[in-house]
């Protein structure tokens, strides 16, 4: 994002973006190019007393060549910019190839995002995933192990991951650190994140519940408006991992300045294990562990939730002691890992 006294452009995180930035360096250059140009023959002209001794010739009338050259050459450059602008316009196309879709859906005045979660693949993924991150320590964004635990319980099929991001007061801000999602930035910083990968096309579909609205992230080249009783598309190709920003770019009311855009751009497993640690933090997912371990009905909220955040550092234990409880006896439940 930008920075005091910052003097370009962001820095591009996908080919989309690139191709804008080099667009606006190329039309910069044929701007400057004609400025002076034409901007010299008007200051001949203008002083052809100093420049060309006050003399002018009053026989010549036209001069077809010369007339031929202004508008050809123009007319080239024109052809060439236009050229450049359609193929930048036409590969920001959602085509084929998809592997991410995330819908976004605009209200007043937060946004709202819904990815569809698939848990066929859990045992792989969340394998790979585990000894992959097992060397990060705290921050928001660690992959839980207890998704690897609960690769093998009965999570099959679509899920559906819904939830809001609302910006976060100035005073609730806090510093953060370096495995946080959270960027700490005044007006900017959001509770929950939209999450895209990077290296594969991310289809982002985006919609509005109340009156127009504009998902907007310069870093990644894109803009779409949000308009009532439609749903437009965006494909995003992040080349990098890292956080971009952006804001609505369609007045919508007194909150509008409230609706900053947070990307988390992250590898295909790590999106992948987050996802499905956040539907296993719902409360569907909850009662759906609940209903393939029936003891951990016996659990309240605080201390199912105790279970979901703990850090374990053990790979082969998937749950530790409980906390104590008056109707409940210390549980242990342990996991052999799959070699495979």
């Amino acid at each position: 994002m930008s920075f005091w006294n910052s003097m370009s452009l962001l820095d591009p995180k996908t080919e989309n973006a690139k191709n804008l930035v080099l667009y606006h360096d190329l039309v910069l250059i044929v701007v400057v190019m004609v400025l002076v140009l034409v901007g010299w023959f008007l200051t001949l002209f203008l002083l052809k007393s100093f420049f060309m001794g006050g003399g002018m010739n009053r026989y010549v009338y036209k001069n077809e060549l010369l007339e031929i050259i202004w508008t050809i050459v123009p007319a080239f450059f024109l052809f060439g910019l236009g050229y450049v602008s359609l193929y930048n316009l036409y590969s920001m196309e959602v085509g084929e190839g998809v592997q991410h879709v995330v819908k976004v859906t605009g209200h007043q005045w937060y946004w709202e995002y819904e990815y569809t979660v698939n848990f066929s693949n859990m045992d792989k993924i969340a394998q790979e995933s585990w000894f992959k991150a097992s060397s990060l320590e705290g921050g928001d964004f660690r992959l839980k192990e207890i998704v690897l635990g609960l690769s093998h319980l009965n999570f099959k099929g679509d899920w559906f991951l819904v939830y809001e991001s609302f910006m976060i007061p100035e005073g609730s801000l806090s510093d953060s650190d370096c495995f946080s999602m959270n960027s700490g930035f005044r007006n900017q910083d959001v509770t929950n994140p939209c999450f895209l990968m990077y290296g594969y096309k991310n289809e982002v579909l985006v919609s509005t519940a109340d009156v127009m609205h504009s998902w907007g992230v310069s870093e990644l080249g894109v803009k779409a408006d949000a308009i009532p009783g439609r749903t437009n598309s965006l494909a995003v190709s992040p080349f990098c991992s890292g956080l971009a920003f952006g804001n609505c770019y369609e007045l919508c009311g007194a909150g509008h300045s409230t609706m900053p855009i947070n990307v988390f751009i992250t590898s295909l497993d790590n999106l992948l294990c987050m996802l499905k640690e956040g539907v296993l933090s719902t409360d569907e997912g909850e009662e759906h562990l609940k209903s393939v371990f029936p003891m951990f009905s016996y659990l309240n909220d605080s201390e199912m939730s105790w279970m979901l955040e703990q850090d374990w550092s053990d790979p082969s234990l998937l749950f530790s002691v409980v906390p104590e409880s008056e109707d409940l006896e210390e549980i242990v439940i342990v996991t052999e890992l799959n070699e495979d």
